[in-house]
């Protein structure tokens, strides 16, 4: 995945710096985790999911999610991180499996999608991604502070740990 993106330009003349995705085109992202189960996630022994800079999710049928951000400067000093993510089959395809842990959680049925996007006067950028289950279970993954790198929230993860680029307040949700 590109660590730096160009950006889009919307109709109000705003950067727009949309999720990257790999092994699957953008608009087949919701087709592609609607109905799957996440069963279980990986990083690198020595990383958190407060940040990481390699995280996959493993969901049922073998799809394995790998997430990352782009850190891009947009305006003048202004770096935004959006998120990226590399579709793929078989968690034993990733490079580098031998130094990283599974993590086995309760099984998370996706039921739907939501976009995590900050926006300000110059830029539009779709940082996050929050899956959401059954009985208001919900997994965000967003980019994280540290450039590269994602943080997540979700109910097997220490909620004051959670360290997005930008804060989950002034964000908007948007369905996918």
């Amino acid at each position: 995945m590109k660590p730096f993106i160009t950006p889009d330009i919307d109709p109000t003349g705003k950067k727009s710096f949309k999720y990257q995705c790999e092994g699957i085109l953008y608009e087949n992202l919701r087709s592609q985790l609607i109905g799957k189960e996440l069963l279980a996630y990986s990083i690198f022994e020595n990383q958190s999911l407060q940040a990481t800079w390699d995280l996959s999710f493993i969901f049922d049928s073998d799809l394995v999610v790998k997430f990352s951000s782009a850190c891009t400067q947009a305006i003048d000093w202004q770096e935004v991180g959006s998120l990226n993510m590399l579709f793929s089959n078989r968690i034993e395809n990733e490079p580098n499996i031998e130094n990283k842990i599974k993590i086995f959680i309760s099984p998370i049925k996706l039921m739907t999608l939501e976009k995590l996007i900050y926006e300000d006067d110059d830029v539009v950028v779709e940082c996050g991604l929050i899956f959401c289950g059954r009985n208001d279970q919900q997994i965000i993954v967003s980019a994280g502070i540290s450039p590269g790198s994602v943080s997540v929230q979700a109910q097997f993860t220490d909620e004051q740990a959670f360290e997005p680029q930008f804060p989950l307040s002034i964000c908007r949700r948007e369905k996918l």
